[in-house]
């Protein structure tokens, strides 16, 4: 092969660039607000907390997204950790007499019933795919 030849194409898909940036905006946009909100309602160290807390999903997502899609795929119950933290937002956005322990009560309690859904979903569809 010359040095002005290219190799044949292996078929890979090549990451697309701009859905990677505005992840990345999204997340950086939705963890200020979501810190900030936390930060009016509950105080400056709850606000720190759910940035550190938020920003760690968002950015696990960003970073290993391939490794993070096979991993929510071989393990259905993850699914449920952003869904939790979600629910705890909305609760602690909705009610902000709630204490930051009884909106993580009533977040584990909602992501467990989440959790145990799609897991009998799962089911359900192992059984009539086979």
């Amino acid at each position: 092969m010359s040095t002005t030849e290219q190799p044949a194409d292996s078929g890979r898909r090549r990451p697309d660039s701009n859905h990677s940036l505005t992840y990345a905006v999204v997340s950086l946009l939705g963890t200020a607000a979501i810190s900030s909100m936390i930060t009016e309602r509950q105080g400056l160290v709850p606000g720190i907390v759910a940035g550190a807390v938020f920003g760690a999903f968002y950015f696990a997502g960003l970073v290993w997204s391939r490794e993070t899609a096979v991993l929510y795929r071989r393990h259905p119950w993850l699914n449920t950790l952003p869904f939790t933290g979600t629910f705890f937002v909305v609760v602690v956005a909705l009610n902000p007499e709630f204490t930051l322990l009884r909106c993580a009560i009533m977040a584990l309690i909602a992501g467990a019933i989440f959790g145990g859904l799609i897991a009998l979903v799962q089911r359900y569809r192992e059984r009539t795919t086979v």
